[in-house]
């Protein structure tokens, strides 16, 4: 008899390799029951190109130097709380239960000006020591007005 669960991981590799980029394919986090058969299986696949570059922060130039560690500092305090929220909620559901509570998507968040993300997830103004120089500012370090 052939072991199952061997032949279901040699073709998951295959697959996940070969169409890694696939629009298709369902997006990790999305799916609790396909996470837990990718950690089973050992098959972490690596971020895509999309996944990378939306994970870089990139801020705009011609900030002066307290202005860009005040973003940095807020940016930091704003991803660390907004990781905490997301590792409370279950796997499949972290996105929907985000937006129940706080009235918006992660991304429509994330344009926000740092005051109102301030204000939304009830964060201490107290823990940036220039909240003033970067309270209208996005997170990438645009004016509100920029828009």
């Amino acid at each position: 008899m052939i072991n199952l669960s061997v032949t279901i991981t040699v073709i998951m590799k295959t697959t996940a390799t070969s169409n890694e980029n696939s629009h298709l394919l369902i997006a990790r986090g999305k799916s609790s029951r396909l996470d837990a058969i990718r950690k089973k299986s050992g098959l972490e696949p690596k971020l895509s190109a999309l996944e990378e570059k939306q994970n870089k922060h990139v801020m705009v130039d011609g900030l002066n130097q307290m202005t860009k560690e005040a973003l940095q500092q807020a940016t930091a305090l704003i991803e660390g709380e907004i990781n905490a929220l997301m590792a409370a909620y279950p796997a499949g559901k972290k996105t929907t239960f985000f937006k129940i509570k706080h009235g918006a998507d992660i991304d429509k968040v994330k344009n926000m000006s740092v005051q109102d993300i301030f204000k939304l997830l009830k964060l201490e103004s107290k823990k940036i020591k220039h909240f003033q120089m970067v309270a209208n500012l996005h997170l990438n370090g645009k004016t509100c007005d920029a828009e």
